[in-house]
């Protein structure tokens, strides 16, 4: 059964529940549900709100790349739909690119900006990072270790979410910046994986440490603190991880577009918005 069938065999209110966790879905699949929910209202075979299907629909293909719309475009035209290719030719349209950014004259973000922006978002993660560890732990023991792994992985989360979602995180928005493509499209989730190679190194290292920590343990099930030999290493890392992050962020300062390593390896740009 292709997925056409599927979708046809499924009541208004399954559809519309799809249509609530769409993210979960390939973007195909998502915009064939539209397509037959149109094909209902057409037909006045509809049995949920239509205005909310439309506004569903715009909120969907707006988050989209202009590559994909295009798409979404053409199939609307090919499967004579009126409604769904007049919404998404609007749509298109506002996300084409602007004449400044076809001649090249965005206006890139500024060094210290993109640096104020690092710290809000820091200062955010500070907060929560903090809260964790005196909720878990006053000193540096057994369980800082599992702490680490929280962080680095929130870390990844906070950078991911945004970025996907909003085009930018908080810091960002109060700076006026936006994460794109250097096609200036928003991000896919290819973009924001490569952008967060360095955090993910962090988390895999914290996880590795945890995952041989736990099987030293299970050896020795007295132990509640660790040797002061290894808290030298595993902090000495950490430094050394620290210094990474930072020689990433110093890479903007002698790129014209000020970008960083992981703009670079993402594919990205930020500008302001």
């Amino acid at each position: 059964m292709d997925r056409n069938e599927i979708v046809i065999k499924k009541t208004d209110a399954e559809l519309l529940l799809i249509l609530e966790e769409s993210w979960k879905y390939e973007n195909e699949y998502v915009f064939t549900i539209f397509l037959e929910l149109e094909k209902r209202r057409v037909a006045n075979q509809l049995t949920v709100d239509n205005a909310l299907i439309h506004k569903k629909y715009m909120e969907f293909v707006s988050k989209l790349p202009v590559q994909s719309i295009r798409k979404f475009l053409e199939l609307s035209f090919r499967d004579n739909n009126p409604w769904l290719y007049g919404a998404t030719e609007d749509i298109l349209r506002e996300k084409e690119i602007d004449d400044d950014i076809r001649k090249e004259k965005v206006n890139y973000s500024g060094i210290w900006d993109r640096f104020l922006a690092r710290v809000i978002d820091s200062l955010i993660l500070f907060a929560v990072f903090f809260f964790l560890r005196l909720l878990f732990s006053h000193s540096y023991s057994v369980m800082n270790l599992f702490i680490q792994l929280g962080t680095s992985l929130i870390t990844i989360g906070y950078f991911m979410y945004f970025h996907k979602t909003e085009g930018a995180t908080p810091g960002k928005k109060i700076m006026s910046l936006r994460v794109v493509t250097t096609n200036f499209e928003s991000l896919t989730w290819e973009n924001v994986l490569l952008r967060q190679f360095l955090d993910f190194i962090c988390f895999f290292y914290y996880l590795g440490m945890s995952i041989y920590f736990m099987q030293f343990k299970s050896q020795n099930p007295d132990l509640q603190e660790l040797s002061s030999s290894f808290l030298i290493k595993n902090m000495a890392i950490s430094v050394l991880l620290s210094l990474l992050i930072f020689a990433d962020l110093l890479t903007a300062f002698f790129s014209k577009k000020v970008r960083t390593v992981h703009d670079m390896i993402g594919g990205t740009v930020v500008i302001y918005h």
